[in-house]
C-alpha cells in the first residue's frame, strides 16, 4: 500500500511523491493524463496492484505524450501508428501499450480515420473510390472498414466528382488536339482513381465540350508549318520527310485522317 505524500507541477509535469510501507520515499515525474488516470492527491492510497499499474504507465509516459501528440497533428491508422514507433526503436511490449492506450483514448480508431480519410479526399479533393481504396489499403485498413467507409460515395456522387474534375482539367486542353485532349482527360480521371471505362465512357459523352473541329484545323496548320520549317520547308515532301511529320503529328493526338488531308493540302500563308 503506497500513499501519495505530495504533488507539485512543474512546468508541464507534475512531481509526485509515494510514501511505501517501510516509510521510505520515491519520487516520479509524470504527464497530467497520468495524475488525472490516477486522482494522484495527497493522502490517495494505491494498492500494490495499482502501483504496479502505474509504474507501468509512468515507464512508458514519455513515449505517449510525444506518440499522441504526433497522432493528434499527423491523425495514423492502427498500421501507421506501428510503423511510426518501430523506427523509433522501441520495444515491441512497450509498442502495444502505447497502441493500446491510444485506442482507448479514443485517438487511434481505424473507422473514424477510414470516415474522415473518404471525407477529405472524396468531397474536398474529389478522387475516385479506386484510388481511395488503394491508399487505404497501403495505411493498412482492412478491406471490411474500407468497404464500410466509401459505402457514402454513391454513383450520382461519383459522376458529379467527375464532373468537377472535368471542369477544372479542362481549360489546361484548349490548345491540344481533340483526339489528344480527350485521351489527356481520360487518364487524367484514371490517375484520380475512376474506373476506366466510366472515365473514358464520361468524355467520350462530353466530347463536344473539347474545342471545334475548326479549331483542330487551326492547331494542326500550325503545327504543320512548324515541322516544315524544321526540315527547311522543302516543296514537294518526299517520303521520309512526310513519315516524320505523320509520326510527329500523330504524336500529338491527331487522327491520321486529319494529317493526311493536311499535308495534301499544303502549307499555308495564315
Amino acid at each position: 500500500m503506497m500513499t501519495v505524500l505530495s504533488l507539485k507541477k512543474s512546468k508541464k509535469s507534475y512531481t509526485v511523491t509515494f510514501k511505501l510501507v517501510d516509510n521510505s520515499s520515491v519520487v516520479f515525474l509524470v504527464s497530467e493524463d497520468i495524475v488525472v488516470e490516477y486522482r494522484l492527491i495527497p493522502g490517495k492510497i494505491l494498492e500494490d496492484f495499482a502501483f504496479q499499474s502505474f509504474k507501468k504507465a509512468v515507464d512508458i509516459d514519455d513515449i505517449f505524450q510525444k506518440t499522441k501528440n504526433y497522432a493528434l497533428r499527423y491523425p495514423q491508422t492502427l498500421a501507421g501508428m506501428e510503423k511510426y514507433l518501430e523506427t523509433r526503436l522501441i520495444t515491441t511490449d512497450k509498442i502495444g501499450c502505447v497502441i493500446d492506450k491510444l485506442k482507448e483514448n479514443g485517438i487511434l480508431n481505424d473507422e473514424i480515420y477510414a470516415q474522415n480519410y473518404v471525407e477529405n479526399h472524396f468531397r474536398f479533393h474529389h478522387e475516385g473510390k479506386i484510388k481511395i481504396r488503394f491508399d487505404l489499403r497501403q495505411k493498412g485498413v482492412s478491406e471490411t472498414i474500407i468497404d464500410k467507409a466509401i459505402q457514402v460515395i454513391t454513383d450520382q456522387a461519383e459522376i458529379a466528382a467527375m464532373k468537377s474534375v472535368f471542369d477544372r482539367k479542362q481549360s489546361t486542353l484548349k490548345n491540344k488536339p481533340l483526339h489528344r485532349g480527350m485521351m489527356l482527360m481520360k487518364e487524367h480521371l484514371v490517375a484520380k482513381g475512376y474506373d476506366r471505362e466510366s472515365a473514358e465512357a464520361f468524355v467520350i459523352a462530353r466530347a463536344g465540350l473539347f474545342h471545334s473541329s475548326t479549331d483542330e484545323l487551326s492547331l494542326i496548320k500550325k503545327d504543320y508549318k512548324r515541322l516544315c520549317k524544321q526540315l527547311g520547308n522543302p516543296t514537294p515532301l518526299d517520303y521520309s520527310q512526310k513519315s516524320k511529320i505523320v509520326r510527329s503529328l500523330m504524336a500529338k493526338g491527331y487522327s491520321y485522317a486529319t494529317i493526311k488531308s493536311q499535308i495534301e493540302s499544303g502549307p499555308t500563308d495564315d
